[in-house]
This record gives C-alpha cells, sequence and structure tokens, in this order.
C-alpha cells in the first residue's frame, strides 16, 4: 500500500467514510474497533491507497455490523436505511406535541406494539 499526497475519490472511499460516519464513530475508536491504525482507516476513506484489499472491505463491513446488502447500498450510492433514519429523527424532531403524537401511533402501529 502506497501512500499518496493525491486524494483519488474512489465509489469504495466514500463508502467506508459514509458507512463509518453513519454510525457515527471517530477515527479512534473505528481503529480500536478494527484493530487497525487510523492511519489505515484515513488511507483507505481518501483514496490515498492502490487498492483497498478486500479482506479489509468484510472485516470492515463485518465488524461495523453492516450487512452485504449495507455494503451494496454505500458503494452504489443509494439511499441506505442509515440516511433513511438519520432523516426521519431529523423531521420528527421538528414536529408540534399533536404531530409528534400521531406519528408516534402510526409508528407503533407498525411495529405492532399498542
Amino acid at each position: 500500500m502506497r501512500r499518496s499526497g493525491y486524494k483519488i475519490e474512489t465509489p469504495i472511499a466514500k463508502a467506508l467514510k459514509n458507512m463509518r460516519n453513519a454510525k457515527s464513530l471517530s477515527l479512534v475508536k473505528t481503529s480500536r474497533l478494527l484493530g487497525v491504525s487510523e492511519s489505515v482507516i484515513n488511507h483507505h476513506e481518501n483514496g490515498r491507497t492502490d487498492h483497498v484489499p478486500e479482506d479489509y472491505i468484510e472485516h470492515f463491513v463485518k465488524t461495523m455490523g453492516f450487512s452485504k446488502e449495507d455494503w451494496d447500498d454505500f458503494l452504489k450510492g443509494r439511499t441506505s436505511v442509515y440516511d433513511l433514519r438519520k432523516e426521519c429523527r431529523e423531521l420528527i424532531s421538528k414536529l408540534d406535541r399533536d404531530k409528534l403524537k400521531a406519528i408516534h401511533t402510526m409508528l407503533l402501529s407498525f411495529v405492532g406494539n399498542k
């Protein structure tokens, strides 16, 4: 693996960074979870390596609690379930009390808890 002064924003680099951010993890916490240095993560996320090894990607996805489907969504730039949850939280935080109660009732009906 070489370190380059140039950043090449590849789909893999973007996916790795977006997945880490979806879990709200810092480079430090992620490096501890994965058992690699912060610089390795930084180089992969910023396109400063020629190639991100497939075993690193598999380890990252599994350790971070993602599925293969999640990886495919992030890699292809599709809206992920994590994006949807974040957007829903943001929207819910803007609701007044009456609308929040209505949404709460609706959400309970979706998950079967009354």
